[in-house]
């Protein structure tokens, strides 16, 4: 697999203040703020991998994980010698060629299909697969969050739209989660206060347009659809979960 196109194969941050964050220019594409909104509304939706194929890609990790731990229980009941001089079985990442190609850092990804493809390299770099160099996804995900970053500090400038909320958060969370030393814009406190300030009276997160929208075809309220998002509140929440982890460490 070639090291640039095809995955292979410690957390420790603080928060910065807003003072010390390195000043970018965010990725407007023109002078006209309702213009570089539509085109970066054109642009989320182009690149990968879709929905549907990081939820299979991810699969693909968590079986691979799951059938490595199965045989390494099973070659050290059968061969217990045969096992690395740590210990451990070897482990190694069998990927499929769909999502060999679909998280490919080569191919360009905006929006969502930015954040899950991440989303992936994250986990794969947990999985301590033999064939996996560490280095080549630590890189990775370095690449993707300098990519989220242009796209975040462009969201900010257009002052947070609601439509665009979600996935801020989603972005903050990942990089912040993965990047925060080597980048400590995610963990601007100005970007969380912006954040705090969705939350409703109810400590949830919803979409403006949904507010209409709190009874069920049979006029009954539900209790969490009523002032809730369910991918919204629970991005927010791992969100706030993690700085203020960041907070105390």
């Amino acid at each position: 697999m070639n090291d640039e196109e095809q995955p292979r194969g410690g957390h420790h941050s603080r928060l910065t203040p807003h003072s010390r964050r390195r000043r970018r220019q965010p990725a407007t594409t023109s002078d006209d703020p309702r213009l570089s909104m539509e085109n970066y509304l054109q642009t989320i939706d182009a690149g990968g991998p879709s929905e549907l194929q990081s939820d299979e890609c991810l699969s693909e990790l968590l079986v691979n994980e799951s059938e490595n731990e199965y045989n390494a229980t099973s070659s050290a009941i059968s061969q217990p010698f045969s096992r690395g001089s740590d210990g451990v079985a070897p482990k190694r990442l069998l990927l499929s060629q769909e999502c060999s190609g679909a998280m490919s850092l080569r191919k360009r990804s905006y929006g969502y299909h930015l954040t899950h493809k991440l989303l992936f390299y994250i986990v794969l770099g947990r999985q301590g697969f033999t064939n996996v160099d560490r280095t080549f996804v630590a890189d990775g995900q370095r690449r993707l969050c300098e990519a989220i970053l242009r796209e975040a500090e462009l969201i900010a400038a257009f002052d947070f739209p609601d439509l665009f909320r979600d996935l801020f958060m989603e972005q903050l969370f990942l990089c912040a989660f993965s990047q925060a030393d080597a980048l400590p814009e995610f963990t601007d406190p100005a970007w969380l206060a912006a954040v705090l300030g969705w939350q409703n009276g109810a400590g949830c997160f919803k979409y403006a347009v949904d507010e209409d929208d709190e009874e069920t075809a049979t006029g009954n309220r539900n209790p969490l659809t009523a002032h809730c998002s369910t991918h919204m509140t629970g991005v927010g929440a791992a969100l706030l979960a993690l700085f203020a982890r960041l907070q105390l460490e």
